[in-house]
Parts: structure tokens; sequence; C-alpha cells
């Protein structure tokens, strides 16, 4: 830290060391089983906030699945998923997850979530909480 005018200013981590999770194939890999095991959790957080047919969702940190598949299903042909994720190798991988399923009504983005987000409206939003549970929220 060095000395600032208005008190002491704090330095930034670089962005690659903010993420802590790790990079690798095997992270990756466990963070799908992660979240195939909170599929059944996370199909009754978005029953509960009712996302539906041609609705509009974001996965924020979307990591190589998150509930990319779930949000799918949910919003049908006529509505839309974006997934975003920082980090490269996960929006890769999410990518690849999405041609494999064939799921045509999502796209996935890698940047920083924030100004993703910014660009247009949404009708629900998912994004990682403690503990791998996604927080969801709905437009009314």
């Amino acid at each position: 830290m060095s000395e600032h005018p208005g008190g002491p200013e704090r330095s930034t981590p670089p962005r690659a060391a903010v993420y802590a999770l790790g990079r690798t194939a095997e992270e990756a890999d466990g963070l799908r089983r992660q979240s195939a095991e909170l599929r059944p959790l996370s199909a009754a957080l978005l029953d509960r906030v009712g996302i539906g047919p041609g609705q509009d969702a974001f996965d924020l940190g979307c990591g190589p699945s998150g509930i990319i598949e779930l949000l799918c299903e949910r919003v049908g042909q006529s509505g839309r998923v974006v997934g975003v994720d920082l980090e490269p190798a996960l929006a890769s991988r999410a990518r690849e997850l999405m041609r494999e399923q064939g799921l045509v009504n999502a796209e996935i983005m890698q940047g920083d979530a924030g100004p993703q987000a910014g660009r247009g409206s949404c009708d629900g939003l998912s994004m990682p909480e403690r503990g791998g549970v996604p927080a969801a929220a709905r437009r009314r």
C-alpha cells in the first residue's frame, strides 16, 4: 500500500489473481459436477422465481455450465439465455456444453458480467452465491 492524499491507497490484485477456484480442465469438470449435484436445488429456485417461456435470462458467472441448461428449458425456443463468465477457459467450456446439448436459445459471453448485464433488460438473473448455490431474481 502507498499513501494517498485522501488516505491510504489500496492496491488491487491483478485480475488473474482474483479467481480463486482455478483454471484447469479438472477444475472445470469439478464445476460441472457441482452444477449437476445442485441441479435439484437450482430447479426448485427457478420454479419459485417463476422463469418461464419467452423470457430472457442471464446466468452471471456461469462457469462451464452453471444453470444454462435449466434456464434454456424454462424459457423455451421463444426465450433467450445469456451466460457470462470472466474466465475465457470457462466461457469456452460453456460454449462446448451449448453445442453438445444443442442449446440454440443461449449465448455465452466472456468478460466482466457488470457491463454485459447492463446492455439490455432481462426477466431473470442467476448469479453464484456462497456455497455454490445460485441466487436468482425475477423482474416483476
